[in-house]
């Protein structure tokens, strides 16, 4: 384009140069006409032409409007081509003139080329121009807003519109864009929801063209509950009334119960998926509780009083004594006859002790004499020896004098 500006601008000053030669003729032989040199020679203007934010040339013009001094100097333009001026706009001096020219687009759709001239639109007014639709699933290999550029190629794919029919009955328009046929029946279950499969005879390789049928059949689908145990859990506490060594089953354990629901996908017979689509617990699982005792095993002595913790065994020196003159050197009707010296009544169970070493009120078992309880003294009676109530004297002699094992008793248990 620029040569051929140039060839104009070229072609402008050759003419101009003419006539200045054929003016300078008529004024050296002519001077009368000096006037009408002048009038004509005012009559040009000088234009500025700018051509693609090229260079800018800068010519002068005999001609009164734009569009005239364009087919003077034969710049052609297109409908597509931008001019910042009215053609039909009178010429100005000093006028400056830009002229964008329109890009050319190749456009092919499904294969079939065609060439435009386009400038300041977006790839979307192109298409609208040429009345060319974009349709679903067609493919655009350009975007559709983006502005149109120098040498621009645009491809549109058009789609294909196939027809699946389902277990030979139902028939299904849809469209897909050049893929395959195993493509196109994966795109179909996605957007359908059905679960289908291509029927034997077809291959899902070959390419899908326009118009094709499609045979699927339905894949089927079932729904399965199974129930499962949950295994219960088993908790240990300790129980600080156990005995130490010993358990104790404080709440049972049970299994819980889980149902499972499954959606099972065959293909005639034959399994094809399997997905969990929903777990619920039924029955919640009770955790076994086990009591471990953690009480030390106590030295324990069963009387006739019950079982009693044994707090220290002592061997002691044991005679046996009676209210009478013999032991006490009182008899009946005498001032504190029959009473201990802690003020309790004489009687059988009711032992001499040194309160130093067992205090009054102590809970006692006696070997050969049985449960007991501190609550006399004696003048003989210091140190480890204890004197048993009997209520005959002929039994205390019998008695006479032992070693026995004294066992101080704690808590009764039992």
């Amino acid at each position: 384009m620029t040569k051929n500006l140039c060839n104009n601008v070229f072609k402008l000053n050759k003419a101009k140069v003419k006539k200045i030669h054929m003016f300078t003729g008529l004024v050296l032989g002519l001077s009368t006409f000096t006037g009408s040199l002048t009038a004509y020679a005012e009559s040009f203007y000088t234009i500025k032409v700018v051509i693609d934010d090229g260079k800018e040339y800068e010519l002068k013009t005999p001609k009164k409007t734009v569009s005239k001094f364009l087919k003077y100097e034969d710049i052609d333009l297109s409908p597509e081509d931008k001019i910042n001026v009215n053609p039909d706009e009178v010429i100005d001096e000093d006028m400056s003139i830009k002229i964008n020219r329109a890009y050319t687009i190749k456009l092919t759709v499904d294969g079939k080329l065609n060439v435009y001239k386009a400038r300041d639109m977006k790839v979307s007014d192109l298409l609208k121009r040429e009345n060319i639709n974009i349709y679903e699933k067609d493919i655009v290999s350009v975007p559709v807003d983006t502005l149109i550029d120098k040498d621009m190629d645009i491809e549109v794919n058009r789609a294909e519109k196939v027809k699946f029919v389902v277990d030979n009955k139902e028939e299904i328009p849809f469209i897909v864009n050049n893929a395959r046929v195993g493509v196109a029946v994966n795109e179909f279950m996605e957007e359908t929801g059905k679960q289908v499969y291509l029927e034997e005879g077809q291959s899902s390789a070959a390419d899908v063209k326009d118009g094709m049928i499609i045979k699927l059949a339905s894949l089927k689908e079932e729904i399965k509950v199974t129930k499962q145990e949950i295994p219960f859990e088993t908790k240990t506490v300790e129980n600080s009334n156990l005995l130490e060594g010993t358990t104790n089953v404080k709440t049972k354990g049970e299994n819980g119960i889980k149902e499972i629901k499954t959606k099972e996908i065959y293909k005639k017979d034959e399994l094809q998926s399997q997905e969990i689509i929903e777990e619920k617990v039924t029955k919640q699982p009770i955790t076994e509780i086990i009591e471990k005792g953690t009480k030390k095993k106590l030295n324990t002595i069963k009387t006739e009083k019950g079982t009693f913790v044994v707090n220290n065994k002592i061997n002691m020196k044991s005679t046996a004594y009676t209210a009478g003159m013999e032991s006490t050197g009182k008899k009946p009707g005498d001032e504190g006859y029959g009473l201990t010296a802690s003020g309790m009544k004489a009687k059988k169970g009711i032992v001499a002790v040194d309160t130093s070493i067992i205090p009054f009120g102590t809970e006692l078992y006696i070997e050969g004499y049985g449960y007991a309880i501190a609550g006399d003294t004696g003048s003989a009676i210091k140190g480890n020896k204890i004197d048993v109530f009997l209520d005959d004297y002929e039994d205390a002699k019998k008695y006479g004098v032992r070693n026995v094992n004294v066992y101080v008793l704690g808590d009764k248990v039992a």
